[in-house]
Parts: C-alpha cells; structure tokens; sequence
C-alpha cells in the first residue's frame, strides 16, 4: 500500500529508480523516498483557530526580533556619531544580542518543562518591549547594550516556543515531511 515517488524514464520506455537504486536496501523507517496513501497530508489536517493564533503571535515576535537585528546594522554610522565611540565598540550592539539569544534558546527545553507557554510568551514579549524602551531612552551607549541585552532574552525566548507550540498542539502525524512549511 505504498507508492514510491522518484521514477525515471529510461530511454527504452521503462521506469527505473533514480541511479538505479532500489528501496530493497533501505529500511522502511528510513525510506525517504515513499508516502503511504492512506496518510493525510498536513496541509489537510484541522488545526484549530487558538493554535494558529498562537503559532502567529509567536512567528511575529521571532521576525520582529530578527528583523531588528538585521536593521540595526545600518544604524551604526548613527550610534557611532551620536556617542562618539569607534567601529569595534558599537559592534557589541550586535555582539551583546547574539550571545545572549543564543545562550537563551537551548534553555527552551527547560523552560518549557518549568513553566506555562504562556507564561514563556509573556515573558518574552515583556522583555522584547522592555529592551526597546531602554534603548529608546538610552543616555549612554552602555544603555544602548543593555537594552539589546534585554531584547536578545525576549526573543531567545520566542524562537523555539513557536516550534514547540507546533509539535506539541499541532497535527499528529507520523508523516512530518511537511513541517519545512510551518518554518517558513
């Protein structure tokens, strides 16, 4: 009850599998190659409207904190001027929130044991706004650092609990060749 998908046409009209390969050689758990038609994909599958929501809320605080990260490279020439401090030094605005976002996300699975998602996500967005609030009022540009401090904890936080939300409220599927797409 298996269709497998990878078939090529040889010159003479007959199907072969790629590179002459035949799934015989590899195990069913890894066979990559195949479906099982009575599998429904996931794009078919109900998900309900308070999940999506959840997935959604969190996707924005991950891009919001990623998009912040990008945008703020092209505001060094400012920072730079504005607090008189040299290349090396107004680096550590990136620095800082890179460290600490990736030294945040492997605690996920910790915090996710220890506390509520929502709870995670509260904390994250407080975070997320609180660092912007600091940079916003920045005297200094050891303020400047501390607030991406702040705001590297905040989405440290966010980017693994919209995959957890997924997995742990999503389809239930044996097939999750789909899961590429939530990433996106």
């Amino acid at each position: 009850n298996q269709v497998t998908v990878g078939l090529a046409m040889l010159p003479d009209g007959k199907s072969d599998r790629y590179h002459g390969f035949s799934s015989d050689f590899i195990p069913k758990s890894i066979s990559l190659g195949r479906f099982r038609r009575n599998q429904t994909p996931m794009s078919q599958e109900k998900i309900s409207a308070k999940v999506l929501y959840a997935i959604f809320a969190t996707g924005i605080l991950s891009f919001c904190g990623v998009a912040g990260e990008t945008a703020m490279n092209i505001t060094f020439p400012i920072l730079m001027k504005e607090f008189e401090i040299n290349t090396a030094t107004v680096q550590w605005v990136t620095t800082i929130y890179l460290l600490v976002v990736a030294c945040v996300v492997p605690l996920s699975a910790y915090l996710k044991r220890s506390f509520k998602m929502k709870s995670i996500f509260l904390v994250g967005n407080l975070l997320s706004v609180l660092g912007v609030l600091i940079d916003f009022l920045a005297p200094s540009f050891g303020f400047v650092v501390l607030g991406r401090l702040v705001q590297g904890m905040g989405v440290g936080f966010a980017l693994p609990l919209m995959f957890n939300i997924y997995f742990r409220a999503g389809p239930k599927t044996q097939d999750r060749s789909h899961d590429w797409e939530w990433g996106l």
